[in-house]
């Protein structure tokens, strides 16, 4: 895609910060724009903040008024289970485009 490393580096936030914003650290889920939904599912950062949220907080009773139950105000609806499998699914598929770009960008000599 890039044929300079340093422009490259110049646009991995443009990759990266999106993916960010829709894995609810910053923001609700539910309260972002409809347009970053499909985003969401390609996100390996929201797979690893809802395994997160569930590993500390599933099981856990809060005393805290008038509410606290961190998985349902997180809008956390995945198991850890889920997030793994999704987690290795993206992660799988990420190095599988990176190779088919490299396979295309490089020249066998034969």
């Amino acid at each position: 895609m890039f044929t300079n490393k340093d422009v490259a580096s110049i646009f991995i936030p443009l990759f990266i910060i999106p993916l960010m914003m829709v894995s609810g650290f910053f923001v609700n889920n539910s309260n972002f724009v409809k347009a970053m939904y499909p985003f969401e599912y390609i996100s390996p950062f929201k797979y690893g903040f809802e395994f997160y949220i569930r590993n500390e907080y599933e099981g856990i009773h809060l005393s805290c008024a008038p509410s606290c139950d961190p998985i349902k105000e997180l809008n956390s609806s995945l198991s850890m289970g889920t997030c793994t499998i999704a987690t290795a699914c993206i992660g799988i598929g990420f190095y599988a485009i990176a190779y088919l770009i490299l396979m295309m960008r490089t020249k066998v000599d034969s």
